[in-house]
């Protein structure tokens, strides 16, 4: 088996950020993969903020198509936004968690 060059390893992580996104044009609606792109936060950390009720509104179709609209992603960053506090130091993200773990 040959062996493949540091250039030639692509995580599996990954995520392929589609065009419109790098473009600054936000889509009509994400699937999870874009939103947590665009977003730059995890699948783990998404799925945190749901358990806590602090994810964006999210739109089923069926069971396992899933997509978070443009609008409901706005409202999401900024009621963000409007919840972080200095004191606390931590965002909502690392609050979910923590209440995730206890």
């Amino acid at each position: 088996m040959a062996k493949r060059s540091p250039a030639q390893v692509v995580p599996l992580h990954t995520v392929q950020v589609p065009q419109t996104i790098i473009n600054n044009h936000e889509p009509e609606a994400y699937t999870i993969d874009e939103f947590c792109a665009a977003h730059r936060i995890g699948k783990p950390a998404l799925y945190a903020l749901v358990s806590a009720g602090k994810a964006p509104k999210i739109m089923r179709f069926g069971l396992s198509d899933v997509r978070i609209s443009r609008e409901a992603a706005k409202e999401w960053r900024e009621g963000m936004a409007a919840e972080w506090t200095i004191s606390e130091g931590k965002s909502s993200v690392a609050r979910a968690k923590a209440a995730n773990r206890g």
